[in-house]
């Protein structure tokens, strides 16, 4: 039997910033997920700007063929990065 509980994330906002969030069209948890990859990107090296704009593809289904090469390029780095401390 499959557990249907429903999973409870922190997301470090109080429940207003949360619907003001929702009012102005934006996923909360989108953003909070966004900000956690480019905190990861930036650690392995990938600089702001490409991290900011690589963060929100991670989980986009339909990405462009520009999206893909910028994604490809990044997670690249991030490999060679990882191999290299080994």
């Amino acid at each position: 039997m499959v557990n249907s509980q429903p999973l409870i994330v922190d997301l470090g906002m109080s429940d207003t910033e949360y619907l003001e969030w929702l009012a102005i069209g934006k996923d909360p948890v989108r953003a909070v997920w966004d900000k956690a990859y480019e905190t990861e990107l930036m650690g392995y090296g990938i600089t702001i700007a490409d991290a900011q704009r690589v963060a929100p593809l991670l989980n986009k289904r339909d990405c462009t063929i520009a999206e893909k090469i910028l994604v490809n390029r990044a997670l690249k780095q991030v490999w060679k990065r990882l191999t290299r401390s080994v």
